[in-house]
């Protein structure tokens, strides 16, 4: 994904990229905090290789880091910003991919506390989230997996399983389809 260093402030930087692979934004994450952040006056967009079409299903991950796991076993992948982000970016890459290959929304089991003590979950209502607006936008079935709940994400998973045949059969087993609404009948215009 063309990750880099920024010098003299012990921070790894990802690059940001729209649909058409120009980059438009950086991020950063502290290599020993891991507190994330950006360069200042830079945009949101996506995280991918510049040969990411690597056949077979499309993982759409959150983040950059989960990216760069996916990477690690030569799988097509493409990073969301955030558990919400970059759904018109993606829309646009994938609106010609064929309807017999799998688009694979993965989501996260990050659960936090929120002021009211409420237990949410982001990373899965966001990838729920993300799923329903690709499959309208495309009108075409979009999947969504889950890493097995004892992780929290795929970068947490793949650090403990070496075998991508694991990985993949996870997310069969999680697997859920994201149909498209029903249109509405078209008017004949009288």
């Amino acid at each position: 994904i063309g990750a880099g260093w920024r010098a003299g402030h012990e921070q790894i930087t990802f690059p940001h990229k729209d649909d058409t692979g120009k980059v438009i934004g950086i991020s950063t994450r502290k290599l020993v905090t891991g507190e994330k952040g950006s360069v200042k006056g830079t945009n949101v967009g996506l995280f991918y290789a510049d040969n990411w079409d690597q056949g077979g299903p499309i993982l759409l991950v959150e983040g950059q880091t989960d990216t760069a796991a996916l990477l690690t076993f030569n799988l097509t992948v493409i990073g969301r910003p955030s558990n919400v982000g970059g759904v018109e970016y993606l829309a646009s890459m994938l609106r010609d991919i064929p309807a017999n290959r799998n688009i694979v929304v993965i989501g996260e089991e990050d659960e936090h506390v929120s002021k009211l003590g409420d237990e949410i979950f982001p990373g899965r209502t966001g990838a729920i989230s993300s799923a329903e607006r690709l499959a309208n936008t495309l009108n075409r079935q979009i999947l969504i997996a889950f890493p097995p709940k004892e992780h929290k994400d795929i970068r947490e998973y793949v650090a403990q399983h070496q075998e991508v045949s694991d990985l993949l059969g996870a997310f069969q087993e999680s697997a859920e389809i994201v149909r498209p609404r029903a249109t509405a009948p078209m008017l004949d215009g009288r």
